[in-house]
Order: structure tokens, then sequence, then C-alpha cells
């Protein structure tokens, strides 16, 4: 494909030296038809992007593999997953749920010194924070 790129540019036989090939297997090359892997590849690609659209990007490999099996089609994950990583398609995962909160502890409980008093008379005289959580390197606190 470089080669056929640069033809305009560089002499055949020059750059088949440097990149040693023969100038008849290139040709041959060029002449040479897509095979039908190829061809349905293409044609496969077409379907899993359409159906990757259908459903607003969020379907990833096993899921497509499920819907074209629906329509009759059959072609493994490993296949799908190689041709949507060609596209550059990738399924969207759901975020995992992370429990930052736990209200059942025998701990103490900082006093609610402001009392839900959102207009203090002087400024700097009340001062409030939220921290959900804090990652630690021994987990969430």
């Amino acid at each position: 494909m470089f080669i056929a790129a640069h033809l305009n540019d560089y002499r055949l036989d020059i750059m088949c030296r440097v990149l040693r090939v023969t100038p008849s297997g290139f040709r041959s090359w060029r002449r040479r038809l897509l095979s039908t892997r190829k061809v349905e590849d293409g044609h496969l690609k077409l379907l899993i992007e359409n159906i990757y659209d259908e459903n607003k990007g969020r379907y990833g490999a096993p899921r497509i593999q499920a819907e074209l099996a629906a329509q009759g089609r059959r072609h493994s994950v490993r296949r799908i997953a190689r041709l949507m990583r060609a596209l550059g398609l990738y399924g969207k995962t759901r975020r995992k749920f992370v429990k930052t909160t736990d209200s059942k502890h025998a701990l103490p409980v900082a006093p609610n010194l402001l009392e839900r008093n959102f207009t203090p008379e002087t400024p700097n005289s009340v001062w409030a924070g939220d921290i959900t959580y804090i990652p630690t390197k021994e987990g969430w606190l």
C-alpha cells in the first residue's frame, strides 16, 4: 500500500528495492481481487455500525453478536470485536455503583452547629464543607 501511495513521487524499481519487494510481486498484488473474507468483513462492518448507532453506542461485541444472530447471521464475538476495533467502536460500560456512606455505625457524629441557618450575620463566621468520600490505599474513607 505504501508503494501504491507513492508511485507518483518515486520510481517503482527503487521503492521495491528499498522495501525488498519484487516489482512483479507488487503488480500481481495490485491486480489481485479482494478475498471473499475481506468482502464479507466490509459488509459486516456496515451491519455492525448500523446496530451500534441504533443502540446509541452502548452495544459491545457480545450484544452486537446476539443482535446479528437474531437476524440469522452467525459470526463469532472475536470477529465482531476485531471489526469493531478496526472501526474504532467501543461499547459503553455501565459505571459501577460505589457506596460511599455508611450511616449505620456507633462512631461519634459531629454536632450540627449551623442548624440549617445559611445566612450568617458576619463574613467568615461560619464555614461548611461536604466531603462525600476520600480515596485511600486501603479503600474509600
